[in-house]
């Protein structure tokens, strides 16, 4: 293969992962090969995540309406994208392989869209966007023929995982440093310091630090729910700060992790900031951060507070937080 096909192949990331699938699958092994595999190219949209009601509404309009493009998925950069794009994609792919496929709508007025796909009479209910943070951490799937009429059993997931070349490693990993989290929390006095071995130890769960924000705030939250329970983990907060890029849409999103590791005291808050680039939380003094944010002309998402914080000290000059 010469260098301009492989590169070609590089950039269609859908056509390369066709021309890598194993001969002499079953038509359901196919299907789990692609959900596998798509799964790694999509990062879902944080625009529309935080987004009010008309950049919501924008960007699902578009994913309705909009053709699938397979040349936009390339392996070097995940596409942004929503539940629409994301199953409208996956069912797309399996109507190429002879698979007869169903775009499943949600129930009561939810926008929400799924897919199905139909072989040998049997309907196999999925949900690749709800996937793909488990794929990208080769994690057990929830979401691939796990409810509805035909209901596949672990086992025969990992039967057909092994034949495609998907490995569940990450779960033993993921399993093997909640464990190790817990004990090592024992011996730990403060809110913070569990915080601090939390945002110490997660990002060593392999493929963490290729995740997008969506994907990586989410398993920050996971950790945080399964290792911090009861009070302290009500002293734990999130805040999303953002900048703005035109009117319509909003860009480098960063979280923030606050903790009070005594209520009694003035000023006992703890800052934890993440680093896009590193994609790692990196301490910060309170007032550090007040000057971060007003320098650089951040705004908060949905009208959350920065606890401790009151909002004339971040946005002396009426910054709004819509």
């Amino acid at each position: 293969m010469n260098y301009k096909t492989t590169m070609h192949l590089y950039k269609n990331a859908v056509k390369r992962i066709m021309h890598k699938m194993p001969k002499n699958l079953s038509d359901l092994e196919k299907a789990r090969y692609i959900y596998v595999n798509l799964g790694q190219l999509f990062s879902f949209d944080e625009n529309f995540w935080y987004g009010n009601s008309k950049i919501m509404n924008k960007i699902y309009t578009k994913a309705i309406t909009s053709p699938v493009d397979f040349n936009n998925l390339q392996e070097d950069k995940k596409e942004k994208a929503i539940c629409v794009n994301i199953n409208k994609t996956y069912n797309a792919v399996l109507r190429s392989l002879g698979i007869e496929t169903y775009a499943m709508e949600g129930y009561y007025g939810d926008s929400h869209i799924s897919s199905a796909f139909k072989i040998d009479k049997n309907i196999y209910y999925c949900d690749l966007e709800l996937d793909i943070k488990f794929l990208q951490l080769h994690l057990d799937t929830h979401n691939f023929c796990t409810d509805g009429s035909t209901v596949l059993s672990q086992k025969m997931l990992n039967n057909i995982d092994y034949k495609i070349g998907y490995s569940n490693i990450g779960q033993k990993f993921e399993n093997y440093m909640l464990e190790k989290i817990r004990s090592k929390m024992e011996s730990c006095e403060h809110l913070s310091d569990k915080l601090d071995l939390l945002f110490e130890t997660v990002p060593k769960l392999p493929g963490a630090m290729q995740l997008e924000h969506t994907e990586l705030r989410k398993l920050y939250k996971f950790f945080i729910k399964k290792t911090l329970t009861g009070n302290e983990e009500l002293k734990t907060f999130d805040t999303i700060i953002y900048q703005k890029e035109g009117l319509s849409q909003r860009k480098n999103y960063q979280l923030i992790y606050s903790c009070c590791d005594n209520i009694y005291e003035k000023n006992s808050f703890k800052r934890y900031l993440l680093n896009n680039e590193t994609k790692k939380f990196e301490k910060i003094s309170t007032d550090d951060l007040q000057h971060y944010i007003k320098d650089n002309h951040f705004k908060i998402v949905n009208n959350k507070k920065l606890p401790g914080v009151r909002k004339k000290d971040i946005f002396p000059h009426g910054y709004d937080y819509k």
